[in-house]
């Protein structure tokens, strides 16, 4: 059983691949930062961007429905936290009783959900074409603070253990004849959640404190695995993207 993040690694030889991690990460940034900073759109909007995102999935030689699939998991979560959006103040499109779905609800919900969705694409794509280590290299390049890469290594490193606490403990239910796929889960889903919680929390101390023990250092750990050394026509290739993204920002401010 692979960790979360190995898991989804697309191995490839495409210019995706290949170009400098901190840089991708760079371009990436940029493009969720422009994506998100954009307030009204419209469907030419969201077609050109998705255009982008398309384009970049393609030049990575990532098959689209390996996308999908992993896109898929995160549909259910945007839809529950996007819906309150719908309630936003503005002209009626249903009321019923105390609910009042309005047209700017409607707008700012489908909105929020493709800005979600592409950014989540990016990313998807950040983590299918560079090895997890290489992305938190070009964190430390980015002079991220250590606390905050340890996090994401610890999470790379032992998202496995969570997901085996969760299915020994879903065992032991059923084991308990515990009928998994009726209210009996919801019954008993509190306890589960703290149960999984203090023995994660636990066993990640002990983890820590045995990885101290044995002189653990976060920069000495990331030090050992360096970005390769920035080319020209990588430089080239991040300074292209970023000044189309610009162009395309200005273009729409102005037209749209």
């Amino acid at each position: 059983m692979k960790d979360l993040f190995s898991s989804r690694y697309y191995e490839h030889n495409s210019i995706i691949h290949t170009l400098n991690p901190t840089l991708k990460l760079l371009n990436i940034i940029f493009f969720i930062i422009i994506l998100v900073s954009i307030q009204h759109y419209t469907c030419f909007e969201f077609l050109l961007f998705t255009t982008i995102a398309i384009l970049i999935t393609n030049l990575a030689k990532i098959p689209f429905e390996k996308i999908l699939k992993e896109i898929i998991i995160f549909v259910p979560f945007l839809f529950f936290i996007l819906l309150f959006a719908l309630f936003k103040e503005g002209d009626s499109f249903f009321k019923y009783g105390l609910i009042n779905i309005t047209y700017t609800g409607i707008h700012t919900f489908f909105s929020l959900f493709i800005k979600s969705i592409l950014s989540i694409t990016m990313m998807l794509i950040l983590i299918m074409t560079t090895p997890f280590i290489q992305i938190l290299r070009s964190l430390k390049d980015l002079h991220v603070p250590d606390e905050i890469i340890l996090i994401f290594f610890f999470l790379y490193r032992y998202s496995i253990l969570f997901i085996k606490e969760i299915n020994r403990l879903l065992n032991a239910m059923k084991i308990r004849s515990v009928d998994l796929s009726s209210l009996d889960l919801l019954k008993n889903f509190g306890s589960v959640i703290g149960v999984v919680f203090i023995r994660t929390f636990e066993r990640a101390e002990r983890i820590y404190q045995a990885m101290l023990s044995r002189g653990f250092d976060t920069n000495k750990f990331i030090a050992a695995y360096r970005s390769n050394s920035v080319k020209w026509h990588e430089i080239y290739i991040t300074t292209g993207f970023i000044s189309i993204i610009i162009i395309l920002k200005v273009i729409l401010s102005i037209y749209v």
